[in-house]
């Protein structure tokens, strides 16, 4: 099974743990292949603006950063349904729970 967005060498950090709350919850989403398809796609189109963001650096780098991280967040819940939203959910509060 191959995970989203995946390269092995990020950090866990905040937008980490969307993607680790996505990966944890993946078994219970049921995700149709199409589902499965559009969200690959997203953490590919968001690698890419992330490294352009990196690339630019700028003053307002960490926003910029927060923004395309926002982004990807709302485009893979438009992918969701209310369920799979729900259950996703619940595993970042699980996920933000643990780290406090």
């Amino acid at each position: 099974m191959e995970s989203f967005g995946n390269t092995g060498n990020e950090k866990q950090q905040k937008g980490g743990r969307f993607k680790q709350a996505l990966k944890a919850a993946k078994p219970n989403l049921n995700l149709s292949a199409e589902q499965d398809q559009n969200i690959k796609e997203i953490f590919r189109s968001f690698r890419e603006k992330k490294h352009a963001v990196t690339q630019a650096g700028g003053d307002n780098l960490n926003d910029n950063l927060q923004s395309v991280k926002k982004e990807r967040k709302q485009q893979i819940m438009a992918v969701l349904n209310d369920e799979q939203k729900k259950i996703l959910k619940d595993k970042l509060k699980e996920l933000k729970g643990n780290v406090q």
